[in-house]
């Protein structure tokens, strides 16, 4: 656990510090790969690379071979390309995440290498709850994964008291300026400890934090802080992560944050404050923090959730619904919530945190997306866009590499913004006993329901059929053929519903059937059935003897209402 927190607080001084790791590995390699786009991200259908290369460099062949792979390896197409050629281009048609790679002729060499994204144009969408740190990231290519929450990092350091024992910042003139994020909302927070005459003589140096040596001087502190900002926030977190570095009593604590919430909501009356900005979800402490009075000056509840272990089903949702019971039991429900960070690392060397490959972490960022949907949180921001940092493991939080191009996650998310991101209807999840979650997301304004279904495991097949919705697409935004039945598994499926539905879905109880028998059939219409089971007489379910052992779903959108009828087909 500790080392989840050293990583935390290395990755806040990494940023003040504004420090980046080098160059990516395509840099290193005699063929490059680039677009006219930032970031190698298109909108649209359609992108293209130009092949540079050192024409001087006499390793190179004439002759070289471009592979273009999907997120899972998968070969989409192999090409022969002339390096000889004024401007070798390499187009890519379709939208979804691309993996290129070009190769000597004879295959013993990698000469270069890409990735690339192929998204749909986005509308704008000011209620969308997903977010993206941006960090070191482009925020244009923040804009185009439809991201629309980010955060900015502040601190008190740069004040000092002048001769008259008066609190100024430093330069004198230096105001707090608005950052310049078009299409986002951003949460400004506090970070990075006291200034020295806030701190008692022995004090350990920054990150750690103290309770101040004089609170009224303190309390003095933050309201200049607040009135040297050049607007109005919009959202204030008070502290970023305040426990890791907190040196003092629950007590003392619970002092500091509040003191900050209320010089904020002093000078800034229409700022939505919020706090108390923890690096992960605590339960047993956020209960004796609430005992003491932590929520007498929050509009909000913040914090960074963070999970050891698992997936996003796991401890990482849990603590969300804890967090919402806790609320309840103290009387604050519905308090809003706005989480700022988490993720999962696709890059060894953190140790708390076991790493996962970039389809896992991409399959967890649109998981976590729909669990969070779920539970209506007012932002969900990731971290991150990009992150080149020093921390070993640290970039590989990121939803690009660090050149700034995609990688699987950075398309998860910008189609699950598209689609479950602008805000429609009360969301519902249906969870079944065999790991598979439905999202649903009830009629909006323009009659269209959006559906998300997904297995949080491949132990077993799934299959669903397509044709009870209008549409259907995979992770990476790709559209399928909605007559066809479709195999769920790790990678969510997205559909937009053919009925209005505006109830609560349901799921019936399973049924298991042996191969080649039959079953009753559940309704009487708008019954659909994935192949390759069929109707009988308008009565019956038949299932194949060569149907493929499994559970299949039998879905009816009668009544306005997504219900589920499970067969589960046995040897």
């Amino acid at each position: 656990m500790r080392y989840h927190y050293v990583l935390i607080c290395r990755i806040i001084v990494v940023i003040l510090l504004g420090f980046s790791a080098g160059d990516s590995l395509a840099d290193r390699l005699p063929v490059q790969l680039v677009s006219s786009q930032s970031d190698n991200v298109f909108v649209g259908e359609s992108g293209r690379l130009e092949v540079k290369m050192d024409r001087s460099n006499s390793l190179l062949d004439a002759k070289a071979v471009v592979e273009i792979k999907d997120e899972q390896g998968n070969l989409l197409s192999k090409k022969t390309i002339d390096l000889r050629v004024k401007h070798p281009v390499i187009d890519l048609k379709g939208l979804g995440f691309y993996s290129i790679q070009v190769v000597a002729s004879d295959g013993a060499k990698v000469l270069g290498n890409a990735t690339a994204a192929i998204l749909p144009k986005i509308a704008s969408d000011s209620e969308s709850s997903f977010g993206l740190w941006h960090v070191h990231g482009d925020l244009k290519s923040g804009i185009k994964a439809g991201a629309h929450w980010t955060r900015v990092l502040r601190t008190l350091n740069t004040y000092v008291l002048d001769a008259r024992g008066a609190v100024v910042p430093k330069p004198p003139v230096k105001m707090v300026a608005a950052p310049v994020l078009p299409g986002y909302s951003f949460i400004d927070t506090l970070a990075y400890g006291l200034p020295s005459f806030l701190r008692n003589d022995g004090e350990k140096p920054v990150p750690n934090l103290y309770p101040p040596k004089d609170w009224l001087l303190f309390e003095q502190l933050v309201e200049q802080f607040a009135r040297d900002f050049a607007y109005e926030p919009e959202y204030f977190s008070v502290y970023n992560e305040p426990e890791i570095f907190w040196q003092g009593s629950d007590q003392e604590l619970v002092r500091f944050l509040d003191t900050i919430a209320r010089a904020i909501k002093k000078e800034h009356p229409t700022t939505k404050v919020l706090g108390p900005g923890l690096a992960t979800i605590k339960i047993p402490h956020l209960r004796k923090l609430a005992k003491l009075g932590l929520f007498e000056h929050m509009d909000g509840f913040v914090t960074n959730a963070y999970a050891e272990v698992g997936g996003p089903e796991d401890e990482f949702i849990g603590r969300v619904r804890e967090l919402k019971l806790l609320f309840s039991e103290f009387g604050l429900s519905p308090m809003p919530i706005y989480i700022t960070e988490y993720g999962w690392t696709s890059a060894s060397g953190v140790a708390w945190q076991k790493s996962v490959d970039e389809l896992t972490q991409a399959r967890y960022v649109a998981r976590s997306l729909a669990l969070l949907r779920a539970e209506e949180v007012n932002a969900a921001i990731y971290f991150c866009l990009r992150f080149n940092g020093t921390t070993p493991g640290a970039l590989g939080f990121s939803v690009t590499h660090s050149d700034g191009t995609p990688k699987p996650a950075f398309v998860a998310f910008a189609t699950a913004s598209r689609i479950i991101g602008p805000a429609r209807g009360k969301p519902s999840l249906i969870e079944s006993d065999d790991g598979l979650r439905l999202l649903q997301l009830r009629a909006d304004a323009k009659e269209k329901s959006a559906l998300v279904i997904w297995s949080r495991d491949s132990d077993h097949n799934v299959f669903i059929p397509g044709n009870f919705s209008k549409s259907a697409v995979d992770m990476m935004g790709r559209s399928h053929d909605v007559s066809e039945t479709i195999k769920v598994d790790e990678s969510p499926y997205y559909f937009i519903a053919k009925a209005l539905l505006d109830d609560i879905p349901i799921l019936k109880n399973k049924q298991v059937v042996k191969r080649g028998a039959s079953v009753g059939i559940p309704v009487p219409q708008n019954i659909f059935v994935p192949q390759p089971l069929s109707i009988v007489d308008k009565k019956q379910i038949l299932i194949p003897v060569n149907a493929p052992v499994g559970t299949y779903w039998l879905v009816s959108d009668a009544n306005k209402r997504i219900t589920i009828f499970p067969i589960v087909v046995t040897d």
